[in-house]
């Protein structure tokens, strides 16, 4: 449990630029599936964004990509795109814990991620994904995050040449 925490700021020198360059691949995956969804509903770029904005949470946009995707995919593609994202799903709570964690650095300068989560059932808090996070974790995470953006919009400009 991190009941204390020094908060520090002496970070390597890179952790900046990886955790910025990792919020911007949040931001670009969330908007793609945003816009996938705008897409495969087909009301345009308003109301389809409306539509995408009304959902909150990150793995509930997932679930409803899926759900408009599988009338307009044919197999293989249904499967192809459905498992792409399924795993930008899988990425969300990694994700989540990056960008929503309060960051400090140990005194060996490895970045330390305070990330407590409230265990509802129990009334309790959980300390259990606060823990020290090397560079390469970071940047291993981001890339993934930017490949699978790439990927994503692939199949997303796919749909729409199809639908033209």
């Amino acid at each position: 449990m991190v009941q204390k925490a020094e908060i520090r700021g002496d970070f390597h020198p890179l952790f900046y630029d990886e955790l910025g360059r990792l919020a911007v691949a949040v931001g670009r995956i969330e908007y793609a599936l945003k816009l996938c969804i705008k897409d495969l509903k087909g009301e345009g770029f308003t109301a389809g964004m409306l539509f995408a904005e009304s959902i909150r949470n990150f793995s509930d946009l997932c679930s409803k990509v899926i759900e408009l995707s599988e009338a307009k995919y044919k197999e293989p593609d249904r499967t192809f795109f459905r498992g792409v994202v399924e795993a930008i799903r899988e990425l969300g709570g990694e994700r989540n814990d990056m960008i929503h964690a309060m960051w400090t650095v140990t005194k060996d300068r490895v970045a330390l991620r305070v990330r407590p989560e409230r265990i509802k059932k129990t009334k309790s808090v959980n300390w259990r994904k606060t823990r020290p996070v090397e560079m390469t974790e970071l940047t291993e995470l981001r890339r993934t995050l930017e490949s699978s953006y790439a990927v994503l919009e692939d199949c997303r400009q796919s749909f729409k040449t199809a639908a033209s």
